[in-house]
């Protein structure tokens, strides 16, 4: 019979509750993040949790398919529709 160990228990509810840290610790995991969370970051996962549809236009590279990607494995259950755009200014 398998026993539970009360620090996974912590640990999962850890990250349970907070979505940025489980997406932080996902990513240092895989991808060697070398970089600390900017405010611009956690404004962007608050907006995905507390709002039912978002819009978010930032900058190349600044993490937003990969938060939304996050965002998928910290709650399964969800729908979740994703585009790209390109905008060309002259």
């Amino acid at each position: 019979m398998p026993t539970t160990d009360g620090n996974s228990q912590q640990a999962s509810l850890k990250y349970f509750n907070n979505f940025l840290l489980f997406t932080e610790d996902l990513l240092r995991y895989h991808k060697q993040m070398t970089f600390e969370f900017d405010k611009v970051h956690s404004e962007l996962a608050n907006n995905m949790i507390s709002n039912r549809y978002t819009l978010t236009i930032l900058p190349r590279g600044h993490l937003k398919t990969t938060f939304l990607n996050c965002y998928a494995l910290w709650k399964p259950n969800m729908r979740l529709l994703w585009f790209q755009a390109l905008l060309i200014c002259q």
